[in-house]
């Protein structure tokens, strides 16, 4: 019994040494059975989306993974043992613009969504399996670039400042290399028919004056930093023959139009005046007719304060009667003046006041006419 559990431990141990033997022979438990490949190094256009592509390999049976990490050396180090890290299987949502499209066999594929600036460095692919000391960061990393355009002047003729005549070719190019890149011009931000890496303006005239950029197609909004062209103009003898004619023509233009307003303006003149005692005369009618209304308004006022004045106001007229003496001595008279032939009375009569209403004014001229001066009486009472 003794002898048998010896053999069976010592069984054991060569089993376990062989294991381990066949185990370094394949490769597994060393650096050939164990790596990550990375693509070449990637340049991305600012605003776009990146992909690095990767894989992988170790011992898949029996030994799976259990967790994947990806980490910038922008604020890693090494071999990306320590956080933070970009992406985490252990806890996806915090990778915010970085997504794991890879799986847990080969693929470590990593996406980078609207890459900025900030995204450039290097980047590492680490992953780990549930055997002791099973775990593998892909050293070195794989480089992330984030293009520049950028816009350069050829000169092709002349020298110093640009004149009219010189010819340049403008280029624009990339920090990093793109595959197939194609570029769009503009001019003071205006969009140009031209494409191409190259943008040849051969005899320059002052209207190629002005500020060039270039960009990525498709990326329009990311343009390069811009380049001044400032196109210096000559004047040849016929140009300047050319403004001074003008020049001469315009001062005889407007000496032209000078003197045919003078004309005008002169032929005007007597037509206003014309016009203008019109206007005096027709005001010193209106002046004189209202003189003359008011002339006519005081005649007739004053008439009519003479009439007013003509009329008279008597009292009402009655007889003093008689005394009885007085009645006899009539009597007598009447029957003797009746024999006679006469009639006669002889009365003592008194006035009283007789009252005659003015009458009202009428409305306009008042005529004056000739009043008979007798006199208006009241009843007369004879006792």
């Amino acid at each position: 019994m003794l002898k048998s559990g010896s053999r069976s431990r010592g069984e054991m141990k060569m089993l376990h040494l062989l294991v381990l033997t066949l185990l370094t022979l394949t490769g597994v438990l060393s650096d050939g059975g164990w790596g990550v490949n990375y693509s070449e190094p990637i340049c991305a256009v600012r605003g776009s989306n990146a992909i690095i592509s990767c894989t992988y390999f170790y011992p898949k049976s029996p030994y799976p993974v259990e967790k994947v990490l990806w980490c910038s050396m922008n604020s890693n180090s090494e071999k990306c043992q320590d956080r933070p890290y970009v992406y985490n299987s252990d806890s996806p949502a915090a990778s915010r613009d970085f997504k794991y499209v890879g799986d847990k066999t080969s693929n470590c594929t990593l996406l980078i969504s609207n890459v900025q600036f900030s995204h450039s460095g290097e980047y590492k692919f680490r992953f780990i399996t549930d055997v002791k000391d099973g775990r593998w960061t892909g050293d070195p990393g794989v480089t992330l670039k984030v293009a520049v355009v950028q816009v350069s002047m050829i000169r092709l003729s002349g020298n110093g400042t640009l004149k009219e005549g010189d010819s340049v070719n403008l280029t624009c190019a990339v920090n990093c290399s793109l595959s197939s890149p194609q570029f769009v011009w503009f001019k003071n931000t205006e969009h140009l028919p031209e494409s191409g890496s190259v943008l040849h303006l051969p005899a320059l005239t002052v209207r190629n004056s002005g500020n060039y950029s270039c960009a990525l197609r498709n990326y329009e909004n990311f343009t390069s930093e811009m380049i001044s062209l400032d196109v210096e103009g000559h004047f040849p003898v016929l140009d300047i023959v050319w403004i001074v004619l003008g020049v001469i023509l315009f001062m005889l233009l407007v000496a032209i139009l000078a003197v045919v307003y003078k004309r005008r303006k002169k032929a005007k003149a007597p037509e206003e005046d014309i016009r203008g005692s019109d206007r005096e005369t027709q005001v010193g009618e209106r002046t004189q007719g209202k003189q003359t209304k008011l002339q006519d308004n005081h005649v007739n006022e004053a008439a009519e304060a003479e009439l007013q004045e003509d009329e008279i106001t008597y009292a009402s007229v009655c007889t003093k009667p008689k005394k009885p003496k007085e009645r006899e001595v009539n009597a007598r008279e009447e029957e003797e003046n009746s024999r006679s032939g006469w009639k006669t009375q002889d009365e003592d009569v008194m006035y009283a006041s007789v009252s005659i209403q003015p009458t009202k004014p009428k409305k306009g001229p008042v005529h004056t006419v000739q009043e008979d001066d007798s006199i208006i009486y009241s009843a007369v009472k004879t006792n």
